[in-house]
């Protein structure tokens, strides 16, 4: 029997132990152009990490980027201000992760 009640991570956690949300793993580049970090310009920085998470999240996190006009600057301790910025998801291997 699937419960729908409970708080968000009791809820994540009940689909997952019932196959209804896939886990993926996922690469991101996070490119950043013309950034000012602890009062210092920087050209240009580069980051690339990989990820497991849930479809849901990835979406979550997409839906943030493009609707939030400070995304970086609220989550980046230091980073006061980006000149140019793009952000890419992009599945890995996603069949071992079903």
């Amino acid at each position: 029997m699937l419960a729908l009640t409970g708080n968000r991570t009791e809820l994540k956690r009940n689909l997952r132990q019932h196959g209804m949300v896939r886990s993926m793993k996922v690469k991101f580049v996070l490119t950043m152009d013309d950034l000012v970090v602890a009062d210092q310009s920087i050209e240009q920085v580069v980051l690339d990490w990989e990820s497991e998470m849930e479809q849901t999240e990835i979406l979550e996190i997409s839906h943030q980027w493009i609707t939030s006009k400070n995304f970086l600057t609220q989550r980046m301790v230091g980073l006061s201000r980006v000149g140019e910025s793009s952000l890419t998801i992009e599945p890995l291997d996603e069949a071992e992760y079903v």
